[in-house]
């Protein structure tokens, strides 16, 4: 069974690609440029929950009804609520929350976000999960603690371009948060261990060796193992006809080792030996952006001299493929 230290971490990983994923829906269902920043995660008590403010909260209920049961409650700002909505039906944004208005839209544009959340869990673990997004209601801070207490929270901030920023909260029900967490550890220690047991082999197949290689090793100067092909498969025979036409082309690649978010009174107080606290973890893969579009995960190695990055998960090569500019 998975220990509690490796369901958080594993549960912090998924949380911040939440945020990526659904600043990517609600840009798509709004068309408006969006971000949402992780900002947290711990149990919901009265402390934490009284933290929230006196405004009321937009309540958007997700429940789980295959492989995992229980639920999901998301608690967002009522302008926040009320702009998604007047912006998926093409309004300016500039409207006042209206229960009757905004309340079943909202339970739309969740569901989109909910949606995509499955359907990339699903093919993390190879499984079946399925979750219905089923009611909206609007919650007083008065009710927070007796509805919430002892679930697990997630702090977001959701950034919407030119139109401020807002809170929405995550919150899984109690036991849910370890059984999916369970399910997420226990298929990356699979997955690690397939691999390991498969290193033998690997290493028993001949191969001829390159001229001068360059010694590659990880950040931590430790051994490090010669690269190989992703899951043993190439890209022949799946490239878009013509492609090879352009294979000279230079590509912009960049490596996101973390985000974060700072006041302007903490920028503007920035001097030479500064620390800046990123949002990623020692340890955690780190991004790979081709075109400006995620390509890859990777873990950060020295190349001789110089920093490199080693790829250790791809992303579909139907989706590598979009990230070439739309012209090619």
């Amino acid at each position: 069974m998975a220990d509690h230290t490796a369901i958080n971490e594993a549960f912090q990983n998924l949380e911040f690609q939440f945020a990526e994923q659904a600043a990517e829906i609600l840009k798509t269902v709004i068309n408006m440029d969006t971000t949402v920043f992780y900002e947290g995660q711990d149990t919901a008590d009265a402390a934490n929950l009284a933290a929230m403010g006196s405004e009321e909260l937009v309540r958007v209920d997700a429940v789980f009804n295959r492989v995992l049961t229980g639920r999901i409650s998301f608690l967002l700002d009522k302008p926040l609520v009320a702009k998604i909505v007047d912006f998926m039906i093409m309004g300016d944004g500039q409207v006042e929350f209206m229960p009757e208005e905004h309340l079943d839209g909202i339970l739309e544009g969740i569901n989109q976000v909910m949606g995509a959340e499955i359907s990339r869990l699903n093919a993390k673990l190879g499984v079946e999960l399925r979750a219905e997004v089923d009611q909206t209601a609007v919650v007083p801070a008065a009710e927070l603690e007796g509805q919430f207490a002892g679930w697990h929270m997630v702090r977001f901030a959701v950034e919407i371009e030119g139109q401020g920023n807002f809170r929405m909260f995550k919150l899984y029900e109690p036991g849910l948060r370890d059984s999916l967490g369970r399910m997420i550890t226990g298929e990356s220690t699979a997955r690690t261990a397939s691999a390991g047991a498969g290193a033998p082999a690997a290493e028993s197949q001949g191969a001829a060796p390159a001229a001068a290689p360059k010694e590659v090793r990880p950040a931590s100067f430790g051994e490090f193992p010669p690269p190989t092909r992703h899951g043993g498969m190439s890209m022949a025979g799946i490239l878009p006809e013509g492609l090879e036409r352009v294979m000279d082309i230079h590509l912009p690649v960049v490596i996101e080792l973390g985000r974060t978010r700072m006041l302007i009174k903490e920028i503007i107080d920035l001097a030479p030996g500064a620390i800046i606290e990123l949002d990623k973890l020692t340890g955690e893969p780190v991004e790979l952006y081709v075109n400006g579009k995620k390509f890859a995960l990777g873990e950060v190695v020295v190349v001789d001299e110089n920093f490199g990055v080693r790829i250790t998960e791809l992303v579909k090569i139907e989706e590598r493929l979009a990230s070439l500019p739309a012209e090619l």
